[in-house]
């Protein structure tokens, strides 16, 4: 019995992995497997928080737009502050920015923490990314606001490198000097630069000095030109230059569609040439260039100056020396107009001048050239708002260059449509004096917010007419002794100003004492009013507010 339990201690002992411990390898495994489930649920958790965070913004950011939109509504005005009742969750900071005027307000939303969360939203209501244009307003900051955010530098500025010898061309943000430049090479006698633009077959030398042509003409330096190995072109820089800074107009592009190229290669001291290093110069795609942002088209109070606005492009484009171009049509047109930069009118009093084949579209009094430092315009010619109330009309705006042919950003649209609804006259009441000798019209005073030039318009008539009339405004009367002449169909006068179809909007009481404006006895007579824009823009009214007047 012994031996047995001695052969199965034995068999135990010997068994390939009893009572075995983890060896250091096993272990190591164990820890890295473990350290990157950690790092993976680390970073699932970042991420998830980020996300959440970045919601969070955009919808404290629309609860500001609600917020502030109904002030302006209520008073007029949009507020300078942020109210009491917005509420700025932890982790997410709001900030008002510098805007002309309480016309306008732009708010930014940043998060502690995370430098790429930038939000803005301004009067459009349209929640973007990046921050407002303008400098924070350093006392209406609320909440956890990252100062250290800052949206993207874009410029027009290019450093392009070649390939290879340390070619790279760069170029100033209006592109108005290039400076091409490149390593020293140990032995070199002298270094040739030469360049074309990319239509072109052949290659030329330039003026050391400024990149221009050749005693005037191009071909004199082509390769195989009278002049091409002067010493005071290209064909011979110095070994001791590594770099040309070159304001020719003639060595950069000129459109769009066609880049210049440049290449460079020097000489040894046995006069031998080496491979050439090349560098290609190509404006940046239409589609990529930047777009004019915030633009909005804002009539005033009476529709009859229209302010034109948008967010500065200087120091924030990627155009060389840019400028604004603005344009504008009738919704019905199919042809677009440039308008006199001053007020907005037909260019040389004739539309057809500006439009965008027209013989004066260029000039540059016009919309077509207005100068990037600008950010508004105020418009007042009659041509550039609504004509009548089913025909808008819509404005567009670009950036462009004036120095590259077809170089410009996207257009960026913007319509004003006619108001789509007008309120109606509150608390109309007519009302007779005691033995009605006079008839008093009243209502509550109106503030409009969306109509041009507006006016009360009121008529009246007796129950068994078939057409309604306006009368003399001051008390009631006929007009020019004929209700026929002020009849709403066909009446000669009846738009005359001083009669009751151009009641001034200021006006909430008439009192009339003409015997045809109440009814006779045991009659009923009948009256009505509404508000109407007289801007110029026709078919833009409120419904008729009518009350029924019988005597007894």
């Amino acid at each position: 019995m012994k031996l047995k339990r001695a052969a199965f201690a034995h068999r135990r002992l010997s068994s390939p992995r009893a009572d075995r411990a983890f060896t250091i390898v096993e272990l190591l495994i164990v820890v890295v497997v473990i350290a990157i489930l950690a790092s993976l649920v680390l970073v699932s958790y970042g991420g998830v928080k980020k996300m959440a965070i970045n919601g969070v913004a955009q919808t404290a950011l629309q609860d500001v737009a609600k917020k502030f939109e109904t002030i302006k509504i209520n008073e007029g005005l949009y507020p300078d502050h942020f109210p009491d009742e917005i509420n700025v969750p932890s982790g997410v900071g709001l900030a008002l920015t510098v805007v002309p005027d309480n016309q306008e307000f732009c708010a930014n939303a940043t998060a502690a923490g995370y430098a790429d969360i930038r939000w803005h939203v301004s009067q459009t209501l349209v929640l973007q990314g990046g921050l407002c244009s303008g400098d924070v307003v350093a006392d209406s900051v609320i909440g956890d606001y990252n100062d250290n955010t800052n949206n993207e530098v874009i410029t027009a500025a290019v450093d392009i490198q070649g390939s290879g010898g340390g070619f790279k061309l760069e170029a100033n943000e209006t592109w108005s000097t290039l400076t091409l430049s490149w390593d020293a090479v140990s032995g070199a006698t002298r270094y040739e630069l030469q360049t074309k633009k990319t239509s072109e077959s052949y290659w030329y030398t330039r003026e050391q000095e400024d990149g221009g042509q050749c005693y005037g003409n191009a071909s004199y330096c082509r390769e195989s030109g009278s002049r091409y190995g002067d010493s005071a072109h290209s064909s011979h820089i110095d070994a001791t230059i590594t770099s040309l800074d070159w304001t020719d107009s003639s060595i950069r592009p000129s459109s769009s569609t066609n880049g210049h190229e440049y290449r460079l290669r020097y000489y040894d001291g046995d006069g031998v040439a080496s491979a050439w290093y090349t560098l290609l110069f190509m404006p940046t795609t239409n589609s990529q260039l930047t777009k004019v942002s915030n633009f909005k088209v804002v009539p005033d109070l009476d529709w009859v100056k229209f302010k034109l606005s948008w967010d500065s492009v200087i120091g924030a484009n990627n155009i060389p020396s840019p400028e604004i171009e603005i344009q504008t049509k009738e919704a019905s047109d199919s042809y677009w107009y440039t308008r006199e930069r001053e007020d907005g009118g037909q260019c040389y009093g004739n539309a057809s001048y500006c439009r965008e084949s027209g013989s004066r579209y260029g000039d540059s009094a016009h919309s077509s050239h207005t100068p990037a430092t600008i950010t508004s315009l105020d418009w007042t010619g009659s041509s550039i708002k609504p004509s009548s109330s089913t025909n808008g009309h819509e404005y567009r705006i670009r950036l462009r260059s004036t120095l590259v042919a077809d170089m410009h950003g996207n257009w960026v649209a913007y319509t004003v449509d006619t108001p789509s609804s007008v309120p109606s006259v509150s608390d109309f009441t007519v009302t007779p004096s005691s033995n009605w000798s006079v008839v008093v019209l009243s209502w509550g005073s109106y503030k409009p917010t969306n109509l041009l030039s507006p006016e009360f318009e009121i008529q009246t008539k007796n129950a068994s007419d078939s057409y309604w009339y306006t009368r003399e405004r001051d008390d009631g009367g006929q007009c020019y002794g004929s209700a026929s002449y002020c009849r709403e169909e066909g009446g000669s006068y009846y738009n005359d100003s001083p009669h009751s179809s151009h009641t001034p909007i200021e006006t909430t009481s008439l009192d009339w004492t003409s015997s045809s404006s109440r009814p006779v006895s045991g009659a009923v007579h009948q009256y009505r009013i509404r508000v109407r824009g007289n801007g110029g823009i026709s078919g833009v009214y409120s419904e008729w507010s009518q009350v029924d007047l019988t005597r007894p």
